[in-house]
């Protein structure tokens, strides 16, 4: 099972060298704007943009696939949903109950791509180009100014870390209970959505019963390094921004910004 989310790819691009700080936030300024472009031009825009990001990131392409191969059912569903709820004013197709209108086709298809441009814009951003370990640590830089109302910006980074980090784990452990299942006779492909949930018990107890031993192990070793959170720590990675960090940022920024002043009049 390939999980996108917490697997860092090692590559020698501009994006992997980008400030984890403004890395994030410039991510989520994305995010918030992927909402705010509606013309069918912008979002179209906005993918060739992705696309050229994706090709400076040095990524291989099978990490591209793979990300939307992981939300395809999420995809076809809210497609689906946009498509056939509510009605519309122009009528393309009609058959018995079905009906599909040019509105409800429009608003599926933007809301297909805003979908999948937030899957990859986060992933591209937060998961294959920034370690769990970096993402951490620049979290808890941005979180320095709530340390003045007692906000624990060092154990909240860390336990986001944490997270990140052992999610692609847990979904190789699960992939190989799964398998070892298989292989002793279990079948859960077949069957009513009731005895396909019953059958996965035999893969979430044990999986449960890992993931509690392997938090109560990094817990234990925790405590055995004398681990006490983040007051008196130090850190061996330091980040400074550079100019290239702030031009990449106001940038994509900006052509973004460009793209919504353009929608707007055109």
């Amino acid at each position: 099972m390939q999980i996108s989310l917490g697997r860092y790819y090692q590559a020698d691009s501009i994006l992997h060298s980008f400030d984890p700080r403004l890395k994030i936030v410039t991510s989520f300024a994305l995010m918030i704007l992927i909402f705010a472009l509606k013309a069918a031009w912008a979002l179209t825009a906005y993918g060739v943009i992705l696309l050229a990001l994706w090709q400076l990131s040095k990524l291989p392409w099978a990490y591209f696939f793979s990300s939307l191969k992981q939300i395809l059912f999420v995809s076809v569903l809210i497609f689906l949903l946009n498509l056939f709820i509510g009605t519309g004013q122009t009528l393309l197709f009609e058959f018995y109950f079905v009906k599909i209108y040019a509105e409800n086709l429009a608003q599926a298809c933007l809301m297909l791509a805003r979908i999948v441009y937030l899957v990859l814009t986060s992933t591209l951003f937060l998961s294959y180009t920034t370690s769990p370990l970096v993402i951490a640590a620049a979290l808890e830089d941005l979180f320095k100014p709530l340390k003045k109302v007692n906000f624990p910006a060092h154990e909240i980074a860390m336990m986001m870390s944490i997270a990140l980090r052992f999610v692609p784990t847990i979904a190789e452990e699960m992939e190989t209970l799964q398998k070892a299942q298989i292989a002793r006779g279990a079948d859960f492909d077949t069957g009513s959505i009731v005895k396909r949930a019953k059958g996965m018990v035999v893969i979430l107890v044990p999986l449960f019963v890992s993931a509690i031993n392997r938090a109560l192990d990094l817990a234990t070793s925790m405590e055995a390094r004398c681990y006490h959170g983040g007051e008196n720590r130090t850190r061996m990675q330091q980040f400074n921004l550079q100019v290239s960090d702030w031009l990449f940022a106001g940038g994509i920024v900006s052509l973004l910004v460009i793209m919504l002043v353009m929608q707007a009049y055109i």
